[in-house]
């Protein structure tokens, strides 16, 4: 979980298109408008929806496509060792990892999007490892506009964590887990290499030969995050609402104005309006946003005349099309790799769904305390490497609990590697 999340809201008038008056078909009104409609309920999505209910005069809908998630939220898939709790398996930062082993068709995306995500209330923030990391004021000096800068944004990060603390000591009972590895890494970076043991947040200016224990959203020893903070705040004041199971299609307008969305709801397609000088924000992530505009006849035209012949753009004709080859231009990654490190010292730990230890699960049930109050990362570590030309590259890495593919011996554990600001693996 990266920290720009809180940020001032700037005033951006998002001008969207498709008119309903297009559709061969007709699509049912719904009886009440917005004054903003958020498409997505990722961190992002929840944030910018809770901060504009501010204003109890402005209406405010939030659209998800999944479902639940949180136990708060209705999510109620979990283990059987959970039953009986107000827990589902999203909320227990320990079954993080048993999203890949023991996979969720009610969290995940399956088909709608050819990638690994979330499509579920509180999107990837429901099924990461809830790490929240804040960037170095470096990055947003220099890898953001005027106005973005970390000077202008140190008041809205002031007030996130207000909002949303951070932790570095997830176990209710104050114990450091799993810290085996820990030590390992620390004799090898600290010890050889000359890093620095510190508090990851306290001193996040630095970066550069670092070591230190990871940094969680959780609170009470359950996974946090903007679905348990600023979600559960906007949902007490009657002009925000949440709408979940409901896929946006397309943005209609009426010229390049956004005059609302039409959606589909169990196969019921409807079309939810805007109240003038209304504003649609798009906010499904890296994939789904472009795709959303695109299927609303805004991107490249060479895109747009692909899925105008796939039949994806309805009645649209092309002299309705806004041309902006930017929409979905500019997808980039961050490399990283696996290396596995093993030791006699190290004594790794698998996490499981069902019946994990009985004394791990009381210890959690109990106390919120143990291995499954935490994600498993036994400490996170940063650096820069400087390239020949000049530039400057960062890498974080972080140690997990047990080793990968044919490294699972008890002495093994995976260390994770990525590139951060300057190192990207880019698309078109």
């Amino acid at each position: 979980m990266v920290l720009f999340a809180e940020v001032p809201i700037k005033s951006v008038r998002t001008r969207l298109l498709f008119s309903i008056h297009l559709q061969a078909t007709p699509i049912k009104r719904q009886a009440t408008s917005y004054d903003v409609i958020v498409v997505g309920s990722g961190p992002a999505g929840v944030i910018i929806a809770s901060r504009l209910s501010e204003n109890s005069a402005r209406s405010v809908l939030l659209i998800e496509g999944g479902g639940p998630s949180y136990y708060v939220t209705g999510g109620r898939e979990r283990p059987q060792w959970l039953s009986g709790t107000n827990l589902s398996r999203v909320d227990v930062p320990g079954l993080y990892s048993t999203i890949y082993s023991n996979p969720s068709t009610a969290l995940l995306c399956q088909n709608k999007i050819r990638a690994y995500g979330a499509c579920t209330i509180g999107g990837n923030s429901a099924i990461n490892a809830g790490l929240f990391f804040e960037p170095p004021a470096s990055d947003f000096d220099k890898y953001f506009p005027t106005g973005w800068k970390h000077s202008d944004v140190t008041p809205a990060i002031t007030r996130l964590y207000q909002k949303q603390p951070s932790t570095n000591k997830p176990s209710q009972d104050g114990l450091y887990y799993q810290q085996s590895g820990y030590n390992a890494a620390k004799q090898w970076l600290v010890g050889n290499a000359n890093y620095t043991e510190l508090n990851i947040n306290a001193n996040s200016r630095r970066k550069t030969k670092v070591f230190g224990h990871p940094v969680y959203d959780y609170q009470n020893g359950q996974r946090s995050g903007p679905v348990i903070t600023y979600l559960q705040q906007a949902l007490t004041r009657p002009n925000f609402r949440l709408q979940s199971g409901t896929w946006v299609q397309r943005i209609v307008r009426t010229g390049d104005t956004a005059t609302g969305v039409v959606v589909n709801v169990n196969g019921a397609t409807s079309t939810i309006s805007l109240k003038p000088n209304g504003r649609v924000i798009v906010s499904g992530g890296a994939l789904k946003s472009p795709e959303l505009l695109m299927k609303s006849g805004i991107g490249d035209p060479a895109v747009l005349t692909t899925l105008a012949a796939a039949n994806q753009l309805g009645s649209l004709p092309s002299s309705q099309w806004i041309n902006n080859t930017a929409v979905g231009a500019g997808l980039f990654d961050n490399p990283n790799t696996f290396i596995e490190m093993s030791a006699p010292t190290i004594q790794a730990y698998n996490y499981v769904y069902e019946n994990p230890p009985a004394a791990d699960q009381s210890l959690y049930l109990t106390k919120k305390s143990g291995h499954y109050s935490f994600a498993g990362g036994s400490c996170s570590f940063w650096d820069t490497v400087t390239h020949a030309d000049g530039t400057v590259a960062g890498v974080q890495g972080g140690l997990g609990n047990a080793g990968y593919q044919a490294y699972t011996d008890a002495m093994t554990v995976t260390m994770n590697i990525y590139g951060t600001s300057g190192l990207k693996s880019s698309g078109r």
